[in-house]
């Protein structure tokens, strides 16, 4: 049996100088709009822990977004005679740090969880959720008293990009 370190659309990369570990990842989708195949991909590549990574977004090859997530990642721009729009939200789970499961939805305060979208499992257990511009408001006040007995994880990122209103791609990054 051969094993390969390289998972398809993404590549593993170990750094000797520490114990940081950098990522690259792809994902594209074909759509066909206007009788014609559109590709849309996004690639988010990873230096290392404590450093942004960077985003990058082109449709049909030709890039139309290349940033960081240090601030919000929001695709705002044209290709063509169309509008792109959307962007990447980190995927976050709120951890009770005494279990390291989801908190109790009960523990957190109710704006954060109207804000937030969050929504409970059937034990009431928070589930992960978007946390997107609407959440961003909130969600740093609201979980600053509580932090100790819970702590936010960033388990992906959700990136959607949108040609005229249209959604044409929609995927998830593990981070």
């Amino acid at each position: 049996m051969k094993i390969s370190m390289y998972a398809p659309g993404a590549a593993l990369i170990l750094s000797l100088a520490g114990a940081s570990v950098a990522f690259a990842e792809c994902q594209s989708e074909t759509r066909k709009l206007n009788d014609s195949p559109t590709k849309v991909e996004v690639c988010i590549a990873s230096a290392g822990m404590f450093k942004p990574n960077t985003v990058t977004a082109s449709i049909n090859g030709k890039s139309v977004f290349k940033g960081n997530d240090h601030e919000d990642v929001v695709f705002d721009g044209r290709y063509e005679q169309q509008s792109v729009s959307g962007g990447c939200n980190e995927m976050v789970t709120i951890m009770d740090m005494a279990t390291m499961k989801g908190a109790p939805i009960a523990m957190l305060p109710d704006g954060l969880v109207s804000e937030c979208r969050i929504t409970a499992d059937a034990d009431g257990h928070a589930l992960p959720f978007e946390k997107d511009a609407t959440c961003n408001k909130t969600f740093y006040s609201a979980l600053n008293p509580l932090i100790g007995k819970v702590m936010p994880a960033a388990d992906a990122k959700r990136c959607r990009v949108l040609l005229d209103g249209v959604e044409v791609l929609s995927r998830e990054f593990k981070l």
